[in-house]
């Protein structure tokens, strides 16, 4: 064949890449790879012992919990996580280091509520 045509399947297929197929969640790949595997050299025990434990996983693995539904995200109160915000603010800062800042800050809130005011803006 030709130098860019991929190796053909059961040259890929080794011990190695199916553990790493079944350590990446890929159990069914990492089966398909051990049975060609085994097909060329049916007496490799290292191979059948893994396609064992393999096929064994499907009846005792436990379900996965990250595919249980979630609880739905529930809204937040704005005045609560303002008055969080504005105590985890003060908690870091010591009295009188940023009272320049919220000023100026403050200022240009007010500057930005004026004009949404004025020209109805949203």
């Amino acid at each position: 064949g030709d130098v860019t045509d991929p190796p053909p399947f059961d040259a890929l297929a080794t011990v190695t890449h199916a553990r790493l197929r079944a350590a990446q969640g890929d159990v069914a790949g990492a089966r398909r790879l051990l049975k060609t595997l085994l097909a060329r050299r049916p007496d490799d025990p290292e191979a059948r012992a893994l396609l064992a434990r393999l096929c064994g996983l499907e009846q005792s693995e436990p379900e996965d919990p990250s595919l249980e539904p979630l609880e739905p995200p529930v809204p937040g109160d704005p005045a609560a996580l303002a008055a969080s915000f504005r105590s985890a603010l003060n908690a870091a800062q010591p009295r009188g280091a940023g009272q320049r800042k919220a000023e100026r800050l403050r200022a240009l809130l007010g500057r930005i509520a004026a004009r949404r005011g004025a020209s109805g803006a949203r």
